[in-house]
This record gives C-alpha cells, structure tokens and sequence, in this order.
C-alpha cells in the first residue's frame, strides 16, 4: 500500500517553499540594489556626455548670452574666468574650461586649473589656486627723488593645460562606491539585529515571525524607493487631485525603481542624507549666504543742518531772552558737522535687493548726497569706466600681494554700491581719463637691515592705501573735473577742504580724525571707500591716462612741483560709504527652520573674529560665549614662515546656531 502524504510534510514543503522564494526574493532585491548604484553614476555621465554631444553637433545661436559680461562680480560660490571662445572674449563658467582653451588671466587672480602661458610666457606654468602675478613688474621709476607713473599690469593669456571637470567627473565615479553609512541605515541594521537575536528564536512555534529577517531587503528596498519618491515630489509643484497625486507618485516609484531618475536617488539619496543630518556646515559665504557683493549699509558726510543744535538753541534762548534779536539769530544759524545716515536692504523680487535709506526725511541732506551719488554712478555706470576701474584694481591688488608684508587686503570695485546713485543723482558727464595711486604702509623692522619683525598677534589684513581718480567733463558745460575714490587715508591725504552742502569748508585734523576713526571702524567689519571732488581748471599731462603711480607718504613735499600728480591735490572731500555682507533672507529662513527641526548650523568663516560675529548676528546665529571658537592655531604667529604665506595667515573661525 502506499502511504499518505501527511499533512505535517506538506505544511513543510510549503513552508520550505516560502523561505526559499523570500530567499530568492532578498538576494534579487539586494542584486538589483547593488546593480543601481553600481549603474547609476556612469549611466549619469554618459547621458551628460550625449546632451554635450547632441549641443556641439546643432549648437544655438545664442549660446554665449549671458557671458558677455565681463564685469560680473567675482564669488567663490560662481567661478568665472575670461575665456576667448568663437574668437569672442567671455566670462565662462570654470567648469566648462577643456583643455588647450585660451584664457586672459587677471593680475591677482587665482589660476582656476594647470596653465601654461603663452608666447613670451610659455616658460611660465601655474597650478590649480596659484596666484599669477609679474614677479618682474617694475615699481615707479624715479625722477630727482620723485615716483613717475607706471604701465598697467595687464592680463595675460594662458592656455588651459587639464580639464577642470575631467577630475570632477573622476572623482565621483570613485568615491560613488563610497558613501558613509547612514542614520537609517544604522537604524535598520539595529532592528534587524534585534529581531534576529531576540523574539525571532523564541518563536519558532510560529511560522510567520521567523521568516520577518528575510523579508528586509525587499521590504527596505520598496520602503526606501517610496520615501525617495516623496521627497523628489515634494521639491516640485503638486497637483491637488489625489488621483493625479497617485498616478504622479506611482509614475515616479517606477521611474527610480528601473534607475531612469535624473536625481541620484541610490548613489547619494536625499531621503539618506536628509534623515542624517544633524548638523549643517556652511564655509562660502558669498552668493550662498549673502548676496554676492558687500551692500551700502552706512554713508557718513559733513552737512550743514541745524538739527543736531536744536536742543541747546532752545535752551540758550530761554536763558537769554533779554538778548538782542541779532545774537538770537546767530543762535539759530545752521551749523556744519559730520551726519551718518544708515540704509536697508529690501526685497524687491525674487532674486533683486533695493536699497532704501532707514530715515524718511533724508532728503534734508540732499545737497551734500548727490555730489556723493554722482561720484558713485561714474564708476559704476558706464562700461569702459568700468573696465578702467577693474584693471586698476587688478594692478593695485598686484601691488598689495607683492608689496607689502603681511599682504593687505586686494582692491575691489565697489560693485554692491551700484543701486546708490539711482536714490542720489543722475549722471551728466563723460570720461576722458584714469589714473591709480598707492601708497606702502610702513612696517617695522627690527635693527637688522631686510630683516622683518616678527607678525602681531594679531593677523588681520589691512586695507591697501590706494587711490582712484576719474576725470570727466560736463556735457553741458564742457567743464572738467576730477572724481576720486579709495581709502580714506590717501583720499583725505590729498584734501583741503569738504563739502557741506552749500559751500566749501576747510577740513580741520579734528574732522579728518572723525573720518579716519569711522573707516576703520567700517573695515574692521566690512568694507568702505572715501570719494572726494575737484574741478580741474590747471592743466593735466594726458599721458598719465591709464597709468598707477607709488605716491610718497608726505604727499605735499615731495610732489609740489610734480605736474602729472597736481590734479590729485587740494581735492574736495564728499563723504565715505560703508559696505557689509547681507545675509540672504531665504538662508535666514532656513537657519530658522534647521532650528526648530533640531538641525545645528554651523558657520566656518577664514575671516576675523570681528567680521565673522557681524554677519553671524545677520544670520540669526549666537555670537556669545562659547559659540566662537578659533581654529587658529596658537603657534602661528611665531612661525615667520607664515609671513610669505598669506593663507596660513587667515585663521578659521567656527559659529554655531
């Protein structure tokens, strides 16, 4: 007789089964796992590679709108550099540099990948963030004792010698395979443990329990694929039907389940990198945190206004009512002093700021602000001026690198001052020339000759003694004169006098005491400029146009007799505009919400302590005790190596939210 099957071997058998496709089902699922994020970064790059190939086979016509720029202000979060491209010279993304382009590679500027120059400067290679500068560069030549004016430095052409992408596109085809374990990876492994160690060998009574383990890799795979989908959706616009809700995410799930996503949903999974965070770091600063140029936030000036008397008038005429109505009348006689007024940054559309003046009746001063607003929209307003001021700049920060030690801080155009004007004046004039001047600030020595002292403790950078002169004239008029911008100590340097609004007042050592002391202080936390006036009635050497001069420290006795310097003296003072980093209001919002969601934000600056605690106070951060702290080392300030090296000079500076 033949026996029968019982019914214990066929629960067996079944059971025997079901392990084996959970089994079967695990291994695919952690296969198909792997093979996606094995697939997906080259998959990524060959489509990158087919867009470029499709670009360069039926290129637009336009493809070069937006690079013709080439006074964008310059961030470390957007890298541009000129590049000559169609026989056209643009400002192109460093990204997009291959090798054997040509580029004009300013004086000052950092080299953005391996160069070799080109014709006379073949012998000249540079690595990725050397800064190029002509070591052979004269100083001003003498004349009887006195500086002459100099050439420009000019930029010089380079050409591109390795891909800067190429080593982008390398090193994330390595490091793909790579990624830290996450947090809810850690989390599923713990559970997994847990069950496996625990009530899962207890319950082997049970049939479903047990075969709980099996199931993760399939369950963590979907699970993980759905979250995916759900933050991918949330970054774009969403219908409001449910139905359409559904048919979008069911569309989505299989899009990154067959790997076809554009996100890298395996390699490097929002949903794994937003369940991780714990804190977020943050080291650029400008174009991420804050708008890419420093904004106008304080303009100090001299203006005769009787407002900051009115208080002791009234007092003076109580206490002297018998007096005559003429000495009353003296009492009430506007008097002339230093006015600071102080600006905001609006929001005027998406991606725009306005600036706007906090007080409302600042019109009051309007005479002394237009001479200062005019000043401001010839420098900023028409690009060969523009252009002028830029390689001035480049050659004044090639100066400030190779000439002084500790190295000052590079000139920049104010470019963030460029909404000013539109409040202040308009503009009625042309160019006719240029020309820049510095002056090397005095370091001490020890007693050995060419021997420099050790570096102060402290190693802020100081601002580059310098000076820029425009001359223009009125196309009305015909009258030419002469606009000058720069540090506060060359520019009141060459002043005699200040404008208060109505007429022309001397300039005392007190006033210029009160000038200097709001500079520094402005620098110390941002940036500022001092612009002065003279109209020009002598007449002027035209071949000092486009040209730099060292001006000595005494300015007066030894360029007395100096024709092509004469211009620069017995100016007009107008005024000094300060300018700070704006925190942006979309990252202030954001260190808002990392708050409340528990997420710290921590703020690595390369700046000074000052500095730093001024826009992190912007931000919104704690700037108290214990939420400072210097990464500074303590032995750097003994090291005199440090002196040739100005980035081991600039300490790293820590805040947290």
């Amino acid at each position: 007789m033949n026996a029968k099957p019982q019914k214990g071997d066929s629960t067996a058998l079944i059971g025997g089964c079901a392990v084996l496709l959970l089994l079967l089902a695990g291994l695919v699922s952690m296969a198909a796992l792997q093979q996606l994020k094995s697939s997906e970064m080259p998959r990524r790059v060959e489509t990158l590679l087919n867009s470029l190939q499709e670009f360069l086979q039926h290129p637009p016509s336009d493809w070069l709108k937006g690079t013709e720029d080439l006074f964008t202000p310059s961030s470390p979060a957007v890298s541009l550099q000129w590049t000559y491209r169609d026989g056209r010279l643009v400002n192109l993304p460093v990204s997009l540099l291959v090798e054997g382009d040509i580029i004009s590679l300013r004086p000052g500027n950092e080299a953005p990948t391996e160069l070799r120059g080109i014709q006379e400067e073949e012998h000249v290679v540079l690595s990725r963030s050397d800064v190029f500068s002509h070591l052979s560069s004269p100083p001003s030549p003498l004349d009887n004792g006195r500086p002459r004016p100099h050439r420009l430095v000019q930029p010089q052409l380079f050409r591109v010698t390795k891909t800067p992408a190429v080593e982008v596109v390398q090193r994330c085809l390595e490091l793909s395979q790579h990624r830290p374990i996450s947090v809810l990876d850690n989390e599923r492994f713990t559970v997994q443990s847990l069950l496996e160690r625990g009530p899962a060998p207890l319950a082997l009574v049970n049939g479903i329990l047990p075969l709980l383990p099996l199931t993760f890799p399939s369950l963590w795979l979907l699970v993980g694929i759905y979250g995916e989908v759900r933050v991918l959706l949330q970054m774009g616009p969403q219908p409001t039907d449910w139905w359409e809700v559904w048919k979008m995410t069911c569309r989505t799930f299989f899009t990154v389940l067959g790997g076809r996503s554009l996100s890298l949903c395996h390699t490097a999974s929002l949903l794994h990198s937003l369940g991780s965070v714990t804190v977020l770091c943050c080291v650029d600063k400008q174009g991420i945190l804050s708008w890419p140029s420093p904004n106008p936030e304080k303009i100090l000036f001299f203006s005769k206004t009787s407002a900051s008397h009115e208080t002791e008038r009234v007092k003076q005429k109580e206490k002297d009512k018998d007096e005559t109505g003429s000495k009353e009348l003296a009492q009430t006689r506007p008097l002339c002093g230093l006015e600071m007024l102080s600006l905001s940054v609006g929001r005027a559309h998406f991606d725009d700021t306005r600036v706007q003046f906090d007080d409302m009746q600042w019109q009051r001063h309007a005479p002394s602000l237009q001479p200062l607003g005019l000043a401001v929209q010839l420098l900023l307003s028409n690009p060969v001026v523009a252009a002028r001021i830029l390689h001035l700049s480049d050659h004044l920060t090639h100066a400030a690198l190779l000439r002084t030690r500790p190295p000052c801080q590079p000139v920049r155009p104010p470019w963030g001052l460029y909404q000013l004007p539109g409040i202040l004046a308009q503009d009625p004039f042309q160019h006719r020339l240029s020309v820049g001047a510095y002056t090397l600030p005095t370091i001490p020595c020890s007693g050995e000759p060419r021997v420099m002292a050790p570096p102060p403790v402290s190693m802020r950078r100081l601002p580059f003694s310098h000076l820029i002169a425009l001359l223009v004239h009125h196309t009305h008029t015909g009258e030419l004169h002469l606009f000058s911008y720069g540090s506060a100590d060359v520019v009141l340097g060459a002043c005699t006098e200040f404008w208060d609004g109505e007429e022309l007042q001397p300039l005392t050592d007190s006033n210029r005491k009160k000038v200097v002391d709001f500079y520094q202080r402005s620098c110390m936390a941002g940036q500022c400029v001092a612009v002065s006036f003279k109209p020009l009635t002598q007449p002027y050497d035209p071949e000092i146009d486009g040209m730099c001069v060292e001006m000595p420290l005494n300015q007066g006795a030894e360029t007395a007799g100096d024709i092509s310097l004469s211009p620069l003296r017995q100016q007009v003072f107008l005024g000094l505009v300060s300018s700070q980093y704006q925190a942006r209001p979309d990252m202030i919002r954001l260190i808002s919400g990392l708050d409340s969601a528990c997420i710290r934000f921590v703020y690595f600056s390369n700046e000074e302590e000052v500095r730093s605690k001024v826009f992190a106070e912007k931000m919104g951060l704690e700037t108290g005790w214990n939420c400072h702290i210097s990464l500074q080392s303590e032995c750097f300030p003994l090291d005199p190596e440090n002196i040739e090296v100005p980035e081991r000079a600039e300490g790293k500076t820590k805040l947290e939210a």
